[in-house]
């Protein structure tokens, strides 16, 4: 299995950047198995009830700048913490305030 493992990463890296990220969402999608019944319907009604609070004043809008800078800092104190890869996992683990 290493060996087969070390061939299929070979082939990847001399893939294009296109190409990668395709793989990358394809294989995302299998991890994450199939979609369940009825959640595109539940996010689409979920972003037109938070739209409206906005547009009601119900709740306050976070400027982009301020959530990316937040998210920025947040990764920062992990690569601190972890060392330098926590980055990359930490992306995929967002949920989690530990080391990666």
């Amino acid at each position: 299995m290493a060996i087969a493992l070390a061939e299929i990463e070979e082939k990847v890296r001399e893939l294009s950047q296109s190409d990668k990220a395709a793989l990358i969402r394809l294989l995302i999608g299998e991890l994450d198995g199939p979609p369940e019944p009825d959640v595109e319907k539940a996010w689409i009604a979920e972003a037109k009830r938070r739209h409206q609070e906005l547009l009601e004043g119900r709740v306050k809008g976070v400027p982009g700048e301020q959530v990316f800078a937040r998210v920025r800092a947040l990764l920062g104190g992990w690569a601190v913490r972890c060392g330098s890869r926590a980055r990359d996992r930490a992306i995929a683990e967002a949920s989690q305030d530990r080391c990666p």
